[in-house]
């Protein structure tokens, strides 16, 4: 059975360091993956969970940063 959820996010960014929450319907209540710039490349820190329409989420919030994995 595919399940999708309805997911939201939050995109704070300190310094290099980016940090995007997204909305879980789990206990936990939400995941949190990090990016690091380090000169023109980011590094991608705990990529979150993997179930339902969430990498959507995450891959909306790359494209409001204008970021794309190939950077």
């Amino acid at each position: 059975m595919n399940v999708n959820f309805e997911f939201n996010s939050k995109i704070n960014q300190l310094g290099d360091v980016i940090q995007i929450k997204i909305d879980v319907p789990f206990d936990v209540k939400y995941v949190y993956t990090y990016l690091l710039k380090l000169e023109d490349s980011y590094f991608l820190f705990d990529a979150g969970l993997n179930m339902g329409n969430g990498h959507k989420k995450f891959f909306s919030c790359l494209e409001e940063l204008d970021i794309t994995p190939k950077n």
